[in-house]
Order: C-alpha cells, then sequence, then structure tokens
C-alpha cells in the first residue's frame, strides 16, 4: 500500500491533473542554488511543486537527523555548541 501511495504521489498524471507545475527534487541546504530556482519559478503561469529535502538539525553535531529537536529549544550550553559547529 505504501509503494502505491508514493507511486500514485510521485507520478507526473497526478501533478498534471492539479494543474501543477512540479520541480525537484532539490538540496534544501543550498541556498544560492534554491535562491536561484526561486528566482526563476516565481513568474510561473501554473502554481509550482517545489520539491526540496532537507536533513533536520544539519551541521549541528547532536541535532542533525534527530527528530526529537524538532520544535525544542536548546539550552545556553546547547547554543554555544551548535554555533561552534555551524562556524
Amino acid at each position: 500500500v505504501k509503494k502505491s501511495i508514493k507511486r500514485l504521489f510521485n507520478s507526473n498524471n497526478f501533478i498534471d491533473n492539479l494543474g501543477l507545475k512540479y520541480v525537484g527534487v532539490f538540496n534544501g541546504h543550498d541556498l544560492k542554488s534554491l535562491i536561484r530556482l526561486l528566482q526563476q519559478i516565481k513568474d510561473s503561469e501554473n502554481p509550482t511543486l517545489l520539491h526540496v529535502k532537507t536533513v533536520k538539525g544539519k551541521g549541528v553535531s547532536f541535532m542533525e537527523n534527530q527528530a526529537g529537536w524538532h520544535g525544542s529549544a536548546p539550552n545556553a550550553e546547547q547554543i554555544a555548541q551548535a554555533m561552534e559547529d555551524l562556524k
């Protein structure tokens, strides 16, 4: 069932039938490319579905790929560590 649902949503016919232009899959961490892409599609005649893939907590050692951090606030020590990781 899961594969069938994925196939349905990944189908160009499904997207086309909704009247959407599909653009993707793009790396959501490549900001320069993402900004360039958004500038290209902003004046599109049709609504555009932009498929961007990201990693939760990318670049922060203790947060990367840790779903528990989604919506949670780090303490002062963790903020300092995250800032160091992102340098």
